[in-house]
């Protein structure tokens, strides 16, 4: 079921910018605090270190200033 969640998590992220923005920093947030180490745990690092995937995590947090 957790392999599942984390294939779940990973297209949610890929899709992130189609999420409404109030909750865009809520589920990037989540995906780092929860999700990101579990990958880690069961061995699947490469979904944290996605190119894909982080950048867009951290331009939700630190949105760059135009």
């Amino acid at each position: 079921m957790l392999l599942i969640k984390l294939a779940d998590r990973l297209h949610n992220m890929r899709t992130l910018e189609f999420v409404p923005h109030a909750s865009r920093r809520r589920i990037a947030e989540e995906t780092l605090d929860i999700y990101a180490p579990l990958a880690g745990r069961m061995g699947m690092q490469e979904i944290g270190k996605s190119s894909r995937i982080s950048p867009s995590i951290r331009s939700i947090r630190k949105p760059m200033p135009w």
